[in-house]
């Protein structure tokens, strides 16, 4: 379920990017949809990991995770 929510995510424009001069968002909504490919792929990891039993490679990863999050609030709230 989490990787549809970031799928779903990904495909919409944060206020923060919307609201930057036109020559700026462009690259800004590459770099939002960076982040959230990256946690896609997270999601997918996560998912995997608990699917195996792997509780520390789970941990490792919701751990970057958290940090991905972190940035990704700081730079597009």
């Amino acid at each position: 379920k989490m990787t549809g929510l970031f799928a779903t995510v990904r495909s919409q424009t944060p206020d923060s990017v919307k609201n930057l001069p036109p020559s700026q968002r462009d690259s800004a909504l590459a770099d939002y949809q960076k982040i959230i490919d990256a946690e896609i792929a997270f999601s997918r990891g996560l998912e995997d990991a608990f699917q195996n039993g792997d509780n520390r490679g789970a941990a490792d990863i919701y751990n970057k995770m958290d940090l991905d999050k972190k940035d990704g609030h700081n730079k597009y709230k």
